[in-house]
């Protein structure tokens, strides 16, 4: 089937960079895991700050749109910004080169008296080397027309990474366009103290201020470096969008589950595999869909490029594989770049192209280092543009040996060795071997009866026939059983790739031949992965054997849950129920995230969390960490019974301390619940507060938490303060918890700013607040309650200057009640000033 072309607008996906290192390359990990600053990236804004810039990327990875993209942006902005080609800027010079709608602008920049800043994007350097043009001609040009703008101007070279000679280039940019850091101002001495200067030791001369006539040093600001950082999951997401990509999250999840994340790191790249999916409405298999991305890396889109007449495409993969393979075989991953001269202070291990394809042309080494399978690593070093192409590539070589008559043995002694009387593979040719057993099917079963998780670990597990993969699963289990397996670990996409539904015979032989633990849980781990239905009772026997390993549980009530087997979870469930106080605390969470809301009520959730064991500290426990993904799965008839339930259980004694009136086995619960109670507050709507609401917002309140540093708790403050009637419910229900906590007969409870806890307060009063203060003042039963009302009514109208004109209507209410005409009397003798803290807002 032939694959549709798609075609695209510029798609702005918020593009990061990093600095490329002179000797020492970049790990992206860190800026995915920790966050873009920990890692050092910058991104657009932060580029734009910079005076002088260099991008090297590789082919497909969106330089020239973005740089053109950018320049438009500033434009817009009002900003005077620039994108030109240096191969016509060199040809022409800048002006002529520009778009003649943008020529006056120039004009205007250049101007003496202007001193606006301005951004200038000089497109591809590799285009202009192509053509034979000069790189400082066109840079001579540049200077010229900027003349004293130079200082003024921010400038952006973008550049293929085989193209930039580091030494050389940057030595033209920063002699032709040199622009000089901000010298800071001086601390000037008076003169008496330069005669003191002659009488010191000149290497001390740094620790002294300037006096009146010294210059401080020019120092020139330094040519930054950077690459293209690869795209994430959402910057796919967004371009599968864009390029109108039916299912586009279907088709990003599709890339990650099938380890296509290293063919989909660029815009080039993912346009490929949108294409692809748009054809065949799926991805193929691993080996497939990595040969499918090295023939597309392999060819240059622009199919008018000079060097594309210098390299046929057989001989450009050829040249790859040689490369690869020598890499490989070297234990090494950087190639040094085409036209570098040497350099002492890099490391050594980076093999030159010359001296691997010694029999090619200049022009045919270039033109190969120049196409989107190599990727910048650091100064003047370029690499595969991942791993696993270096690695397949290797085994493709391996392959190409064998067909064309190499001697099996050669390349045996090459990938098998001995070592301590255990036949094994040379370390750093797993991935190859793995690869090349997909080719060669004696190496494959080589490959088995020495290190069958090789093939598990590395290449693709998919792609092995049936009968390997029966051969490699009992291999693994005999020899795991008698522990001549010591490092078992897989990851979970290996097993995916690995499990397929036709292995349930020699799942259940792995089974019988095998009970240790662990080994089991990696057959459960291929149960679930490959949704193999027919294995679900080996799943049901471990899941409520309480003798088992809680992870193996854990693994086979996945299991039971990706197979749908819903006997299984109604068997598991009824276990659950009848073994309430025995389920370990690593359990809980697993099964009460699995089981609810089909197969456990809210009623038995309750329970779990009633007899989950507290930890020794203050942590929470692990179930209480998933409360809230619970809580979104309730459903909407059962919501009300959760909050009530889940408020018993923080409000219940024995308290933590006397202080802080929190259950001491429930304290971590209470952490979680904020998120819970401002979703119910938000979606609550005209229908009245319900006491479980109520009660759980007074267990936020007393939790062990700064209101200052908690967003979530500042959310329900923010609530709770809007609703006048949900204020007077929570303050109320203070009121009442206070006094049945704390209140004695000499301390009874009378006084707004007496309503104290451990935690924070959530209501704030204020005067929209007066209506029901009133009519409390008036209905409630309590006298207490009464001064209580009288006392905040007070205080809010002295806030305001109302309590003059309100003095009549609170004598009237008050009229003949003793306790609240002396209270009254107290506070007008002398009057209330507010200076003292109080929950009120005027």
């Amino acid at each position: 089937m032939k694959q549709k072309v798609i075609t695209m607008l510029f798609v702005d996906l918020k593009r990061n960079f990093v600095t490329i290192g002179k000797d020492e390359e970049a790990n992206l990990d860190i800026g995915q895991t920790w966050g873009h600053k920990t890692a050092g990236w910058l991104n657009w804004s932060d580029l734009l700050d910079h005076r002088r810039v260099v991008l090297l990327a590789e082919a497909s990875s969106g330089k020239t749109e973005e740089f053109r993209n950018q320049a438009q942006t500033l434009v817009v902005q009002g900003k005077a910004a620039f994108f030109v080609r240096i191969e016509d800027l060199a040809d022409d010079g800048f002006e002529a080169a520009l778009e003649p709608s943008v020529v006056d602008a120039f004009k205007h920049w250049c101007d003496d008296h202007a001193d606006e800043k301005g951004w200038f994007f000089l497109d591809s350097v590799d285009e202009a080397r192509l053509n034979h043009k000069s790189l400082e001609k066109a840079l001579r040009c540049f200077a010229r027309e900027l003349h004293r703008g130079v200082e003024r101007a921010h400038v952006y070279i973008s550049c293929r990474v085989s193209d930039w000679k580091c030494c050389e280039d940057r030595a033209v940019v920063e002699r032709l366009l040199p622009v000089w850091e901000k010298a800071a101002q001086p601390e000037y001495l008076d003169e008496d103290a330069a005669l003191l200067d002659p009488i010191f030791d000149k290497k001390h001369g740094a620790n002294r201020a300037y006096t009146s006539n010294e210059e401080p040093e020019r120092k020139l600001e330094a040519l930054l470096v950077v690459q293209l950082i690869p795209l994430n999951t959402e910057q796919r997401y967004v371009f599968a969008a864009a390029a109108e990509i039916d299912r586009p999250k279907d088709f990003v999840e599709a890339i990650e589950l099938n380890g296509l994340e290293a063919y989909a790191e660029r815009p080039g790249d993912l346009l490929d595999l949108a294409e692809y999916w748009k054809s065949y409405n799926r991805f193929g298999n691993l080996a497939d869909m990595t040969e499918h991305g090295v023939v597309m890396k392999l060819a240059e889109r622009d199919k008018f490029r000079p060097d594309n007449r210098d390299l046929p495409t057989d001989k450009a993969r050829h040249g790859a594989e040689r490369l690869a393979a020598a890499l490989t075989l070297a234990k090494s991953f950087t190639l040094r770049a085409p036209g570098h001269e040497p350099d002492p202070s890099l490391a050594t291990d980076a093999i030159d192209p010359i001296t691997v394809l010694d029999d090619w042309t200049d022009a045919e080494r270039n033109a190969l280092m120049r196409q989107g399978i190599f990727s910048p690593s650091t100064y003047g070093r370029v690499r595969f543009h991942h791993r696993g192409t270096q690695e397949y590539l290797t085994a493709c070589w391996f392959n190409r040996l064998l067909q064309f008559g190499c001697p099996q043995t050669a390349v045996w002694d090459l990938i098998f060795t001995t070592l301590y009387d255990i036949e094994t593979l040379v370390p750093s040719l797993h991935a190859a071997a793995a690869w090349l057993a997909h080719f060669n099917s004696s190496i494959c079963n080589e490959i088995i009866r020495r290190e069958p998780l090789v093939l598990l670990r590395y290449g693709d597990p998919r792609s092995l026939p049936l009968e390997g993969k029966e051969q490699l699963l009992l291999t693994y289990a005999s020899r795991h059983a008698v522990g001549e397996i010591s490092n078992d670990s897989l990851d979970h996409r290996s097993l995916w790739m690995f499990a397929t539904p036709d292995l349930s015979d020699a799942i259940r032989q792995a089974w019988s031949i095998n009970d240790r633990y662990d080994f089991r849980i990696d057959l459960l781990r291929l149960v679930r992965e490959g949704v193999i239905r027919s294995c679900t009772d080996l799943a049901r026997e471990s899941v409520i054997d309480e003798k088992a390993n809680d992870y193996l549980r854990i693994v086979a009530l996945e299991a039971i849950e990706a197979c749908r087997d819903i006997q299984g979870l109604a068997a598991a469930a009824r276990w659950v129920k009848g073994a309430i106080g025995r389920i370990s605390a690593r359990l809980c969470p697993y099964f009460a995230s699995i089981l609810f809301p089909f197969h456990l009520t809210v009623n038995d959730l309750l329970e779990i969390l009633k007899h989950s064991p507290k930890p020794n500290n203050d942590s929470p426990r692990e179930i209480d960490n998933v409360i809230g993904e619970l809580w979104k799965r309730c459903p909407e008839a059962n919501r009300e019974q959760l909050l009530a339930g889940l408020a018993d259980l923080a409000l219940s004694q024995p308290f933590k301390t006397e202080y802080i009136r929190i259950s001491a086995q429930h304290y971590g619960l209470v952490e979680n619940l904020a998120p819970i109670a401002r979703d119910a507050l938000t979606n609550q709507g005209d229908a009245k507060v319900s006491d479980g609401l109520i009660r759980l917002l007074m267990a936020i309140e007393r939790a062990d938490r700064n209101l200052s540093r908690d967003e979530e708790k500042i959310g329900i403050k923010d609530l709770v303060t809007q609703n006048p009637y949900l204020q007077r419910r929570l303050f109320w229900a203070d009121v009442e918890e206070i006094r049945q906590n704390t209140e004695t007969g000499e301390n009874r409870l009378s006084r707004v700013c007496e309503i104290f806890f451990y935690g924070d307060i959530f209501w704030q009063l204020g005067p929209s607040d007066l209506n029901w203060l009133f009519e409390d003042l008036s209905e409630r039963p309590l006298e207490a309650d009464k001064q209580i009302a009288l006392n905040a009514i007070v205080l809010i109208l002295t806030s305001i200057g109302a309590l003059q004109d309100e003095l009549p209507r609170l004598r009237l209410l008050i009229a003949g009640k003793v306790m609240l005409e002396k209270d009254l009397e107290e506070y007008l003798t002398p009057p209330i000033t507010g200076n003292h803290y109080c929950p009120v807002n005027s």
